[in-house]
This record gives C-alpha cells, structure tokens and sequence, in this order.
C-alpha cells in the first residue's frame, strides 16, 4: 500500500531569488515508489493564515505523512528538528512586512510539540546513504518553526493523525556563488561575501535525502498500521 506524503516548502524571502526548500518540493512532486506517492506545495513566507493553508493541505490531499522544508542560511548538513516551539520571534519581517516579536502561535497550547516522524532512524539513514545530516533540537522562531508547530498542533486534533515532521536545508552551490560574489548577504551564514568557507549541498543530494526521510516515515506509518490491526 502506497502512503500519502504531503512535502512543502518555502517562497524565497530576504535577499534571495530562490529558496532550495521550494526547489527540492517542486522536485520531489509526484514521485512515486512501492510505498508511497508525494505531492508537494510550496508556502508563501508570511504567518498570517499559515495555519489555515496547512489545513487546506491536509483536507485536500489527506497525508500520512507531512514533511515540511525550509532553508538554514549556514547549514553544512540537513537538519532533522526534532521540536517545534509555540513561539514566533522573528529576528526579520515576513514577505508580508510583518515582524512578529515574542507571540504564541496557538494560544493556550502546549510550550513545545514534538517532531512525529522517526528523527533519528532517518538521520541514521541519510547518513548510511551518503548524505550528510544530523538531528538538530531548533527549528528557530521564525517560518520555518511555525510550520512545524503548526503541523503537528493541527495532527493532534485529526482522527487520522499524519506524521509530521522539518528538515532544514543547506544553501545550494548558486546561493554561495552569489553570496561570495557579493551579491546577497545574510547575517546567519556565518562567513562574508568573498570568503569560501560557506556550506552548500547540491538540491540533488537534498532531494535525494527528503526522500529518504519520506521513505523512513512512511515505513513507520505502516508499522504503526499494523500494530494497531494486531492489538
């Protein structure tokens, strides 16, 4: 049986004309293996109704799984988060201008919600198959913690509950080449325009390495699956 895999991402926002996050969904829409199928969306970069898009993702397409993607200016690896906190605090606008500053993003709910999908069989798994990853315990305060935040809020309440999950991205190699060419500056790549010790991976690698995660997770749906039929 085929598991249903919703992937997302993001817009580019900032300085940036393009968003890997966005590339490697766009990428990965209609793949299909033995065991699941994967339709992609990609977010604008903007909170208000954040929440509301999810849930018209999830009424339309009804996943197993949701793995959401956005970029980490910086990363030398893919960045499996294992919790999405009920916080925004961004440190930049959204492309809609807003900067929202110590907000809860469900009032009343839990502080922190856990990341569903197996974290650390997939980071285990990336790394098997050759493509650099590690488990990361941020998902920061901006978009990208919101998506998952809000993925896993609105899960909770569903009778059938998706397994969701974030991976952020590295840099591609162009994002590089522009941000050393002086082109674009970020404060959160840790290196200045010109100097070569900024991380990039190829969007094949990425692609490559959120379908692995997509893979992992949707074996732990069936597994689930089936421990329930047995009980």
């Amino acid at each position: 049986m085929r598991r249903r895999v919703l992937i997302t991402g993001f817009e580019p926002y900032g300085d940036w004309s393009s968003n890997p996050s966005a590339d490697v969904a766009s990428a990965l829409h209609e793949h299909q293996s033995a065991t699941l199928t994967i339709t992609s969306a990609v977010l604008p970069v903007v909170l208000e109704n954040l929440r509301a898009r999810i849930e018209a993702l999830l009424d339309a397409h009804a996943p197993d799984v949701v793995i959401c993607l956005g970029l980490h200016p910086g990363a030398a690896t893919l960045r499996v988060e294992r919790v999405g906190l009920n916080v925004a605090d961004f440190v930049r606008p959204d492309n809609a201008g807003e900067q929202t500053r110590n907000a809860e993003l469900v009032a009343g709910a839990p502080h922190a919600l856990p990341a569903s999908i197996p974290v650390h069989t997939i980071v285990a798994s990336q790394l098997e198959r050759g493509i650099p990853a590690t488990v990361s315990n941020s998902a920061g305060t901006y978009l990208c913690n919101a998506a998952l935040y809000q993925s896993l809020h609105i899960a909770a309440t569903r009778t059938a509950k998706p397994l969701c999950g974030f991976i952020h991205l590295p840099f591609s190699p162009a994002q590089v080449a522009r941000l050393m060419g002086g082109g674009a500056s970020d404060s959160a790549s840790g290196a200045a325009p010109g100097q070569d010790v900024i991380a990039s991976m190829h969007i094949t690698d990425m692609c490559e390495g959120v379908r692995i995660a997509a893979e992992i997770a949707a074996a732990a749906v069936c597994s689930t699956s089936e421990q329930m039929t047995h009980a």
